[in-house]
């Protein structure tokens, strides 16, 4: 196949995807293996923290906590499961960590725990109201504003923990990567089945990845996968919803770049998704 490449466009396929294995170092002795953990490679260096439920507000509003508003306006949680995560506080039932990634000193990605963090945040913005409740039923219909004062001071005095993931877990930038990946997918492991694009977009912010996102909300792209939205932005109900959710549409547009390049291509179709994400999001235009 004789395609001809933008300047800029082309990539190198034939290095290996960032992956945490491809840095192993050969050790020969319990010695060395030892020296290797003492001197914390391969480790990953976390602090934790708790935060009190209403410093969600400031600490999204900061800027400095980044939420993916694509794969949030994907996976939204409908108000009754938000409003579930409200009562397990009024009851004090235990609410799993959020998880940092500390991109930069004092700047975090949302690793885990967005939907958590921006319904505490809603909730407070009175944005919805309580509803499906079953040990607190009394409260459906209530906002964050016109709880009684007492439930509101119980709510008030409640945190939600959190585990950070801090920037001292490698000095290589590539070895970075290698290991974000490897914690997302751990985290992920034991929760909602995310699909390869959606991890894509989460761990592979960029250009390209953007790009992708852009073009695929193109109307007539959307209409040729049965995506049409009402006027408040949401999928009606004789749209694709799995095929918008699991973001296919976003790795379909990958593909078509991608496999402008296929006669290069030497490894599965994932791996080399993964691969061309990363280096496309380098590219100059």
């Amino acid at each position: 196949m004789n395609i001809k490449l933008l300047e800029g466009e082309k990539i190198e396929f034939n290095s290996s995807l960032n992956n945490p294995k491809n840095y192993q170092s050969t050790v020969s002795n319990s010695h060395e293996i030892n020296e290797k953990y003492i001197q914390g490679k391969r480790r990953i260096v976390t602090e934790q923290a708790r935060y009190p439920l209403e410093s969600i507000i400031s600490m999204i509003d900061s800027g400095k906590y980044k939420l993916d508003p694509y794969l949030q306006r994907r996976r939204r949680w409908d108000n009754v499961k938000k409003s579930r995560l409200i009562e397990s506080f009024i009851l004090n039932i235990p609410v799993p960590p959020i998880f940092l990634y500390e991109e930069n000193y004092a700047s975090y990605e949302v690793m885990d725990g967005q939907q958590r963090m921006r319904t505490i945040y809603d909730f407070y913005k009175d944005e919805f109201k309580l509803t499906g409740l079953e040990e607190w039923n009394d409260l459906n219909g209530y906002t964050y504003s016109q709880l009684p004062d007492r439930i509101k001071a119980g709510i008030d005095r409640k945190y939600i923990s959190s585990i950070i993931i801090l920037t001292e877990l490698s000095n290589n930038n590539e070895q970075q990567k290698g290991f974000k990946q490897l914690v997302f997918e751990r985290i992920n492991s034991g929760s909602v089945h995310l699909t390869a694009q959606e991890i894509r977009n989460a761990l592979y912010d960029g250009k390209l990845n953007r790009l992708c996102l852009e073009l695929s909300g193109n109307k007539y792209f959307q209409s040729i996968w049965n995506l049409y939205f009402d006027s408040d932005g949401q999928l009606t109900e004789d749209s694709n919803h799995d095929f918008y959710k699991q973001m296919d549409d976003v790795e379909l547009v990958l593909r078509f770049f991608a496999f402008r390049q296929i006669d290069k291509m030497q490894s599965s179709l994932k791996k080399t998704l993964d691969h061309f994400l990363i280096k496309g999001n380098n590219f100059d235009q």
